[in-house]
């Protein structure tokens, strides 16, 4: 199930593939709109249209998301992902695997992918005008597509360690709101915002709070999941580093009148933090990819729904 890097002399040999239609006269429009591409245009090869992977199916609503490191595309909206890797015969949507004829492939440092196969797995039209050399493609983007099960593919460990994490989080989350330390408020996004002053907190809530810290840090990942638990600690550490912070630089809690240096610092962990959840995000949605379980939006916030009601 995993995803695999592709040999460079199997990209090469798909890329260098015969029977190439390279005109720049074909044309493809989505309801009625010609949908233009910047560069590299839509070719035929053996029969089949190709279409850059931008383009058409952003504009039909999906997400698109592209794994370098395995060479495999995502198209994602109302919890269906189409996973396309390039050379392969075969298109996945929720675990349904659909054979085509002409493998999705890299042709000018662009990635096409078969324009029928793709789009009526979306429940798309396609039709083609052979005399005006136009691929007319006609969608309704209201149109339910599947319901998503497939987080049911996820192990028992891995449900447990995702369920242990959301309740961890949601806890710790809760408990920093109550505290109302304004400098964690603003790097965490906790509790009350247009809250200016309040009192110093005390040492025992900082204490608890590292100590719910503690127990998310604790958790015992699955193997397919290191990759997450390596950003919780990442985010854990950050939480440490500002308490730290708050407790040094802050105790009587103020926030209104704070000198640059200090505000600079804050802007710094709000900045980490940015990037820890960027990595978080990418993280977790490798995993889904890699596994087969499909999400609603490129950081699984669908997934995550269903394990939630779980906890």
């Amino acid at each position: 199930m995993k995803l695999k890097l592709f040999a460079t002399s199997v990209l090469i040999s798909i890329i260098t593939s015969v029977s190439v239609f390279a005109d720049s006269d074909i044309n493809v429009s989505l309801n009625g709109s010609i949908i233009e591409f910047a560069d590299q245009k839509p070719i035929i090869q053996d029969g089949r249209t190709l279409v850059p992977l931008r383009g058409v199916f952003d504009a039909m609503g999906y997400e698109i998301k592209w794994l370098e490191d395995s060479k495999t595309a995502a198209l994602i909206k109302d919890g269906v992902s189409i996973i396309i890797k390039i050379g392969s015969n075969e298109i996945k949507a929720n675990g349904n695997s659909v054979s085509v004829d002409v493998p999705a492939q890299i042709i000018n440092s662009r990635t096409m992918i078969p324009l029928r196969a793709v789009a009526e797995i979306s429940n798309a039209t396609v039709e083609w005008n052979k005399d005006e050399r136009l691929a007319s493609v006609t969608y309704d983007k209201n149109a339910p597509l599947y319901a998503d099960e497939t987080y049911n593919k996820m192990e028992v460990t891995e449900k447990e360690y995702m369920q242990a994490l959301i309740s961890g989080i949601k806890e710790l989350k809760e408990y920093a709101g109550e505290m109302n330390d304004l400098i964690l408020s603003r790097v965490f996004n906790v509790g009350d915002l247009n809250i200016q002053q309040t009192n110093a907190v005390s040492g025992e809530k900082y204490d608890e709070l590292l100590n719910i810290a503690k127990k998310i840090e604790n958790l015992q990942p699955p193997k397919e999941m290191s990759d997450i638990h390596e950003c919780v600690s990442d985010y854990l550490i950050l939480l440490e580093e500002v308490i730290d912070f708050s407790r040094q630089d802050n105790p009587n809690n103020l926030f209104s009148g704070l000198t640059k240096p200090i505000q600079g610092r804050i802007a710094s962990y709000s900045e980490r933090l940015n990037e820890i959840n960027m990595n978080f995000g990418n993280a977790l949605m490798k995993y889904f990819m890699e596994n087969e379980i499909y999400f609603e939006g490129i950081y699984g916030e669908y997934v995550l729904d269903l394990l939630i009601q779980q906890v």
